[in-house]
């Protein structure tokens, strides 16, 4: 049976959380991040504001098509990374049918980071109003293993659709302040992912490199309704970089998606508001605005 929690919002609404689980510490957060099971929803608790120290944390609990997982924070939650000797702290995210939304999260070494963790592979999960900022690299990264290690993977070409993250979505979400020069972007989708991510509704901005990135993302990106503004504050400055394509050094044979862009906004970037960036597919940009970019 769910628990169902009263809350009054910012704007003093009455809103109605339905909770299987409640979450009130980092290290329960950490342990059902893990072990969460197909139709719970996990609610973590904010009200009134709280912060959430993390080492690391990995969301890779399975749900199902029919009974995914649901994390949530009611009313502020912000989950904070925390460094060590070893540099910053992971946030990753391998689960599948997974939703995560409502948290801020910041110095993390990528703030919101689906890509595959021994052997599991992110898709089907959502990513949506996440306020991720302040992180070392990206805000939100979607990411492929086109190269390991900033080596060609030898085995790249023998990967299913099945073995990329695929059919996610980053949904209403900010990414902002990314600090490193270079792949400090807001949110990345890179290094050869499948079919079926999708950007929608979201906002990058003053980020050191650039705003939306999908280098070498090798398969088709959708992108809708989303703004990209101020980035490039040490680094390139593009506010959507859509390129490029994956070119495997041994034969030659490139992957890259035809990606699509839908009433996007690009405005005061260091350099350019949209660029292929060595795309070798079409892009497709529909009813999209660049505006006093470099």
């Amino acid at each position: 049976m769910k628990k169902v929690i009263l809350g009054i919002s910012f704007f003093a609404s009455l809103q109605v959380f339905a909770c299987d689980i409640t979450v009130t510490d980092s290290s329960s957060l950490k342990n059902i991040a893990m072990n969460a099971q197909p139709g719970q929803e996990i609610c973590v608790d904010g009200f009134g504001g709280k912060t959430y120290e993390l080492d690391n944390i990995h969301f890779s609990a399975k749900g199902t098509e029919n009974a995914p997982i649901i994390f949530k924070g009611l009313d502020s939650v912000h989950l904070l990374g925390i460094n060590s000797r070893e540099g910053r702290a992971n946030f990753y995210v391998s689960g599948q049918w997974l939703e995560i939304r409502n948290f801020e999260v910041s110095n993390f070494e990528n703030g919101v980071y689906l890509r595959r963790v021994n052997g599991q592979v992110p898709h089907h999960t959502k990513i949506i109003d996440i306020r991720s900022h302040h992180n070392r690299y990206s805000g939100i990264c979607i990411e492929g293993d086109y190269r390991v290690n900033g080596k060609e993977n030898p085995d790249f070409h023998t990967y299913t659709n099945d073995q990329k993250p695929h059919d996610n979505i980053i949904k209403n979400c900010d990414g902002s302040y990314s600090e490193e020069p270079e792949h400090g972007d807001g949110i990345n989708i890179r290094n050869g992912v499948g079919t079926g991510n999708i950007i929608i509704g979201c906002r990058t901005f003053k980020n050191n490199d650039d705003g939306i990135d999908l280098w070498e993302a090798g398969n088709q990106v959708k992108i809708i309704n989303s703004w990209s503004f101020k980035n490039g504050l040490n680094g390139d400055g593009t506010g959507f970089k859509l390129g490029k394509a994956i070119r495997l050094e041994e034969d030659g044979t490139t992957y890259d998606g035809t990606h699509i862009l839908e009433h996007c906004m690009a405005w005061d970037n260091k350099e350019f508001g949209f660029l292929d960036n060595g795309g070798v597919n079409s892009r497709e940009l529909y009813n999209c605005t660049a505006y006093r970019n470099a």
